[in-house]
């Protein structure tokens, strides 16, 4: 049977010794290993804390490393993308590939890059790949994860604004 639209799913990163055992959120997904927690599909600062207005008067890019995972039970998710479907009305998102590519999801090794606060751009490393807006995640088996990153740029003398969420597309041949 082939992979389904519910068998793919987006989880917030976390810092951990292993991918899949503990829960995230959106301030946590700086990058290292994949959550327990999916990201959630509707409300406020799902993806992104508030852009204050002091980050919207000077202008401000932030990231966040999210997952791809599939959970279907034993099929591939082939030529798996992710992309950016809706933009916020004040800032610019783009995603970008994490080099470090697919793993499985309860690996004890690094499943993406860590960056050191929101502000700082995933690089070293595998590094990442070119920000747009879709980004080619490749061949996911089951039971496996793929990171990517989202960047948000906000530009200087920018209202401020509650919520800041970008609308997100995973696509793929099943």
């Amino acid at each position: 049977m082939p992979v389904a639209g519910t068998d793919m799913n987006l989880k917030y990163s976390v810092s951990a010794a292993a991918g899949n055992t503990t829960a995230g959120s959106q301030a946590s997904s700086l990058g290292d290993q994949v959550s327990t927690t999916a990201l959630a599909t509707s409300g406020l600062n799902v993806q992104w804390d508030d852009v204050s207005s002091a980050e919207a008067l000077a202008g401000d890019t932030e990231y966040r490393c999210f997952f791809v995972c599939n959970d279907h039970a034993t099929d591939s998710a082939l030529n798996v993308t992710i992309s950016v479907q809706v933009q916020a009305t004040r800032s610019t998102f783009t995603v970008a590939a994490d080099n470090i590519g697919v793993t499985a999801k309860g690996s004890g090794s690094a499943q993406a890059l860590t960056i050191a606060n929101e502000n700082t751009a995933p690089s070293g490393g595998a590094g990442v790949g070119t920000f747009g807006s879709s980004a080619s995640l490749g061949t996911i088996p089951a039971g496996s994860v793929a990171a990517f990153w989202l960047r948000r740029v906000t530009g200087a003398s920018t209202a401020a604004l509650n919520p800041d969420n970008a609308t997100l597309r995973i696509g793929g041949d099943g």
